[in-house]
C-alpha cells in the first residue's frame, strides 16, 4: 500500500466501495464507468488496473469482465449467519469464472464461508468442465442437460 500511486490507491479505493461491489468481492466492473466515477482517463484506470494486479491484490476475468478483490473476505466476513450465508450463496451462483471464487476464498478464514466458496468452485468446474488449472475443455456431447420445460 505504501508503495502505491495517488491514482492507484484511488482505483484500489474505488474498486473496494462503488456502487457494483457486492458481498462475496466480485462483481462486474465496467472500466469506463470507473474512468468516469474516479475522474481519472481511461488509459490511467487501466494502467491502475493493471498494476493492482500484478501487485495480487485483485484479478481480472478478462472474458466475463468481472473481478475479484483478494483479500475481500478475511475482512467482511468477520461475523455471519444464516442470512450471510443466503447471501453469499446466492451472489456466488452469479459468479461466471469460478477463478475468481478459488481467488478470494484462499484468503477466507476457515468455516461456513469458506466451504461455501470452495463448493461453488467446485460445482462450477463441474458445470463448466474445466480442468484443475482453470482452462475451458469442450463438454461432453452426450453428458445430459436440463429438461426444457414451457408453459
Amino acid at each position: 500500500m505504501m508503495d502505491m500511486s495517488a491514482a492507484e490507491k484511488l482505483c484500489f479505493l474505488y474498486m473496494l466501495t462503488n456502487s457494483q461491489t457486492t458481498q462475496i468481492g466480485i462483481y462486474p466492473l465496467n472500466r469506463r464507468k470507473a474512468a468516469f466515477d474516479t475522474g481519472l482517463a481511461l488509459s490511467k484506470v487501466e494502467e491502475c488496473f493493471r498494476s493492482l494486479e500484478e501487485m495480487g491484490l485483485v484479478r481480472f476475468s478478462e472474458d466475463e469482465g468481472e473481478m475479484a478483490i483478494r483479500h475481500w473476505g478475511r475482512y467482511n466476513f468477520t461475523r455471519g449467519g444464516k442470512p450471510v450465508e443466503d447471501c453469499v450463496e446466492k451472489e456466488l451462483s452469479l459468479v461466471k469464472d469460478a477463478s475468481l471464487i478459488a481467488f478470494v476464498a484462499a484468503h477466507i478464514p476457515p468455516g461456513r464461508i469458506r466451504s461455501l466458496y470452495d463448493t461453488w468452485t467446485i460445482r462450477h468446474q463441474k458445470e463448466n468442465g474445466t480442468k484443475q488449472n482453470g482452462k475451458k475443455t469442450e463438454r461432453n456431447r452426450t453428458e445430459s442437460r436440463p429438461a426444457v420445460v414451457q408453459f
